[in-house]
């Protein structure tokens, strides 16, 4: 495993495993953790739809 960096949002420490980024590159080159990025996404959803949750 290789350190890559650390997430923007918990400073968790991300790495490389087997040749793959275990995280999310976002468009301005920071990097977060995927529980990091799932949260942003369902809270994103939730303000589109009026602060109501995801339903699935």
């Amino acid at each position: 495993m290789e350190l890559i960096g650390y997430c923007k949002s918990c400073n968790k420490e991300l790495y490389c495993q087997n040749g793959f980024f275990v995280g999310v590159i976002h468009d301005d080159q920071t990097i977060s953790c995927t529980s990091c990025s799932e949260k942003a996404a369902a809270d994103a959803h939730t303000q589109e739809n009026g602060g109501k949750p995801r339903t699935s």
